[in-house]
This record gives structure tokens, C-alpha cells and sequence, in this order.
């Protein structure tokens, strides 16, 4: 069908023609549906297309559609300002009013960090069919005007079709409407920067994520809109499926900076965003690179070099041997001080068990041990595995509320083992309290310590996984006492790492004993 039938049909055509003409069944194909969403939008809601779309805006709807359609479970990942949200709430009035197929979804859902944003969304897109009404009639089962003060959770339409709204702060089994489980999700707005501070609400939101996906119908998919905030969070968890597609899409592309100022770029929405405007929002912004950019991890709180971090992943090697979640980088030297620093956890997959094998006569990582399924007290077992095949090396295992298990196994089969120091006097001395304590006294030298001879290029890194964790590491998780890790934050190999490199005041070459070298201490069981 020719544009001027179609626009003539639209101008002068009556209500049946128009309903025909916007409607699609089972015989059309996505780039057919897509034309038609084009031209039911810019027919009833022009005001939403003052600028003129970009590209990409074609590329996001045709996602919104194929996920709807059932042939792929979709990302975006869009800038703040994008109008993702706002172009899917037009995606779910226009297949809510315009889906004739013979399997449309019947239970859609949308599902919020927050239940009242879900709420309005559902409001939202109840008053956009409101407004097409006078093409395509009531379309509800019960009679109902626009809803613009009050938020309203739920509606069904007159061909059972159902739209609900939820959080991923609730339980989702059970939240089935009548005989249905939802065919369609909507996952908008699932974190924010207050959630992903805490262990339990970051964690409860994935399992909750996890619960609505698994509660979906046979044959259901989802889509999901995001700002990208965090490499670490409930986002990154839907990222990290294999049955996901994913956008990015950044306000600028290839950006050049001056002393940390955009000077220049590509606009990826020129008529709304346009270069001078996306160097004023870059001025101003908090969170350029988060909110604007779609990479959290240049952040500027960012507590390492970023450019030494980006140079070291180029030239990071392969580990030569990967034994379980053991990563071995180079071999071990009969000769060469050594130093194994180790973080705790529970083993319930969450924190992991790590440790990390220095060798303090290259300065250099030589092993890493990685394992979120693992009993802290059986840790202790690989722990010590590795201080024999490293010289017998001192192991510092970090002491908190299951490192004492670990350390309380640790002393059973392994004797040099790091006792904390009195460092009231001038000479330092052994006490007799086994394992390393981090505490507020402590973290900022060790941590400082750590990121001063790495950037100063003293330290060589081989693993890839340790030097992503501290890419993402930033002021803020530096600054945070509280003993709650994020669910998704992790920083435990780095946490090892940095006790590990405390060692190197501690360590002695065993292959050279020297009994003047040694404190005995270390070697005597309790």
C-alpha cells in the first residue's frame, strides 16, 4: 500500500478503514508492523515527535516489536533522555489496541524497582488507548475515563487482555491472573543508585527478577529499559543471559575529551541532542559516564588509573594452568619470595573465597583462586595447598566473621600463617591473634599502599579478573565501612590481593632459611 493511501486513509477515511489499516494478524511480517506502529503514532500522538527521531530510535522499536512478537528477550541499555521508556509505553498502546493475531499476548506486566513508577506506566499506557478511543472505541471491559491523578495498577480490556503492574521488590509466584501466567514482561526502572548500595535490596531484586522470568508462560519473553548505573547490578544480572539481546546506546560516540571536558563528538540524536548541548550536559552531570555515556566503569570516582588498568588488560596473559577455581599464571620458583593474601565468605554464592599468590621478587601475580561454593573452613584446605607449592610462603588469611573458621582450620595444617603485629612500638612483634584484620585503621593505608606501587607501575598484574574488579572499584566502595557488601559488588580477589601485597614486609626467601631472617613465631603451631 502506497504512503498516499495510506495518509489518505488516515485524513479521510472513516474508523473502520483506520482500525483495518493500523491492525496487524498473523500474516504480517515485523517490518509491516513496524510501518504500521509508525504511522498509528504520528497519527495520534504528534506532540510526541517534535524533533525528528534518530536512527536508533527504529532500531530500538523494531526490538520492542520482535520482543513482543516472541522472537527475542531484550536489553536496552539507553542514556538518560533517550525516550526509551516513553517510545515502549507507545509499543504496549499500539499492540494492546492493534494486535489481531490469533496467539497475542493475553497477561502483560510491567515490573519496577519501585511499585509506584509500574503503576504509573500502567496508567499511562491506560491513557493512551483512551485517547485513540475515538477510533477504536471503548476498548475496556468496564467503562472508565483518563487516569491523571490517580495511579491505577491494573486493566482488562474487553478481549480479556490484561496489563498488571508489579515490583521486583515482592514475591512473583502466585501473581498469576486467573488462569494465566504472564507472556509478557516489562522490566523498567529495576534499580537505582540507592539500591545497588545495599546487599539485600540489590540481591532480593535479582532473585525476585529470576522468579518473574521463571513464572512466565512457555512461550513468554521480556524486555527490559535501563539506565545503566552499574557493571554490578540487576541489570548486568539480565546482561549476562544467553538469551538476551542488548543495545547500548550512548548520547555521543566517539568522544574526545580535553582535560576531562567533551570538546567533541558525534551526536547519536542530532535534532535533540545536539553537540553543543551534549557538552553542556557533560559540564553539569554527576554521572556523565553512567547516565549519558552507558559506561559505569569510567566513572570519575573511579580509585585506580584507569588508562594504566586499560594498558595492563591489553598485555595481561592467559593463565598457563587452570585447575578447578585455581588460575596459575607463571610457575612457581624455588628461589622467589612469595605471599598468598586470602578473603573469606560464606560459600552460598555470593562473596567467594579467594586468594592471591604474589611473588615478591618480580612483584608480580603468579595465582588466583576464585570460588563462591566453597565452606569457609574447607577453604582452608587450596589455601594451604598453595602456600607448599609456594615455598611454604605466610598466608594471611582476613580475619571477619568467617575468617575465623577459615584460620581455625587453617592453624591445623599449615604453620606459617600471618600473626597481627604490634605496631605500638618501635620494633614490630608478632602477637599471638592469627589472620589479617581489616578495620577503618587500616583500609586506607593498605588500600593506598596497594593503589600507589600499581600505579607507579611497581606491581605487574597477569589476571584479567582482578584488574576488571579494580577497574570498577571507585571512591564510593572505598569510602563505604559498612561490613554489607553489594550482592552483585564484588571486590574479593581484590581484597585478597591488596592483604596479599601487605605480606611483602613479611615474606623471606625459604629457600635461603636464614635462621636470623625468621620469626619463629610464625612457624609455631598454638
Amino acid at each position: 500500500m502506497s504512503r498516499e493511501i495510506i495518509e489518505n486513509i488516515l485524513l479521510t477515511g472513516n474508523n473502520a478503514e483506520k482500525v483495518e489499516l493500523l491492525s496487524f494478524d498473523n500474516g504480517d511480517d515485523i517490518d509491516v508492523i513496524y510501518k504500521k506502529f509508525f504511522y498509528f503514532t504520528r497519527y495520534f500522538f504528534p506532540e510526541y515527535f517534535t524533533s525528528k527521531s534518530s536512527p536508533k530510535h527504529k532500531e530500538l522499536t523494531m526490538h520492542y516489536l520482535n520482543a513482543y512478537l516472541g522472537n527475542e528477550n531484550f536489553l536496552i541499555k539507553g542514556f538518560r533522555g533517550c525516550s526509551k521508556t516513553a517510545t515502549m509505553k507507545l509499543v504496549m498502546a499500539f499492540v494492546l489496541a492493534c494486535d489481531r493475531r490469533s496467539n497475542r499476548r493475553m497477561y502483560n506486566k510491567v515490573l519496577s524497582k519501585d511499585l509506584k513508577n509500574a503503576r504509573q506506566v500502567v496508567t499511562d499506557v491506560y491513557n493512551t488507548l483512551v485517547t485513540v478511543r475515538p477510533v477504536f472505541g471503548d476498548m475496556f471491559a468496564k467503562e472508565g475515563d483518563k487516569k491523571r491523578e490517580e495511579q491505577m495498577g491494573s486493566f482488562t480490556m474487553k478481549s480479556d487482555i490484561k496489563l498488571t503492574s508489579g515490583s521486583v521488590g515482592q514475591t512473583q509466584r502466585g501473581h498469576v491472573q486467573g488462569a494465566y501466567r504472564p507472556d509478557f514482561i516489562w522490566f523498567d526502572d529495576i534499580e537505582d543508585r540507592e539500591s545497588i548500595k545495599s546487599a539485600v535490596i540489590t540481591q532480593g531484586i535479582m532473585d525476585k527478577i529470576e522468579e518473574a522470568i521463571d513464572g512466565m508462560s512457555p512461550d513468554g519473553n521480556y524486555v527490559c529499559t535501563a539506565n545503566y548505573i552499574s557493571e554490578y547490578g540487576s541489570v548486568e544480572l539480565l546482561a549476562s543471559k544467553g538469551t538476551v539481546n542488548e543495545m547500548v546506546w550512548s548520547i555521543v560516540d566517539d568522544a574526545v575529551y580535553d582535560n576531562k571536558k567533551l570538546v567533541s563528538g558525534t551526536p547519536t540524536w542530532e535534532a535533540r541532542f545536539p553537540i553543543e548541548k551534549c557538552i553542556e550536559i557533560q559540564s553539569d552531570a554527576e554521572y556523565w559516564y553512567s547516565e549519558y555515556m552507558c559506561d559505569p566503569s569510567r566513572e570519575d570516582d573511579k580509585f585506580f588509573d584507569l588508562d594504566r588498568i586499560d594498558a595492563d588488560l591489553q598485555l595481561a596473559i592467559d593463565p598457563i594452568r587452570v585447575t578447578g577455581a585455581v588460575k596459575t599464571y607463571v610457575q612457581t620458583n624455588p628461589h622467589h619470595k612469595y605471599g598468598i593474601g586470602a578473603d573469606t565468605s560464606e560459600g552460598i554464592g555470593r562473596d567467594a573465597n579467594t586468594y592471591v599468590v604474589w611473588d615478591f621478587s618480580n612483584n608480580e601475580l603468579v595465582e588466583t583462586y576464585f570460588n563462591n561454593r566453597i565452606a569457609p573452613d574447607i577453604f582452608a584446605h587450596p589455601l594451604a595447598q598453595a602456600g607448599n607449592v609456594y615455598n611454604r610462603c605466610i598466608i594471611a588469611p582476613e580475619i571477619n566473621n568467617t575468617g575465623f573458621a577459615t584460620v581455625t582450620a587453617l592453624k591445623q595444617i599449615y604453620h606459617n600463617i600471618y600473626k597481627r603485629r604490634d605496631t605500638s612500638k618501635m620494633l614490630e612483634k608478632a602477637g599471638d591473634r592469627y589472620g589479617w584484620n581489616t578495620n577503618s585503621g587500616n583500609k586506607h593505608v593498605m588500600f593506598y599502599d596497594f593503589a600507589k606501587d600499581y600505579n607507579e607501575g611497581l606491581i605487574k598484574i597477569n589476571s584479567k579478573d582482578l584488574l576488571l574488579e579494580m577497574k570498577s572499584y571507585g571512591n564510593n566502595d572505598h569510602m563505604n565501612e559498612s561490613d554489607n557488601k553489594l550482592a552483585t559488588r564484588h571486590f574479593d580477589l581484590l581484597m585478597a590481593a591488596v592483604i596479599g601485597w601487605q605480606m611483602k614486609k613479611y615474606s623471606f626467601n625459604i629457600g635461603k632459611r636464614e635462621e636470623r631472617f625468621i620469626d619463629k613465631t610464625t612457624f609455631r603451631p598454638e
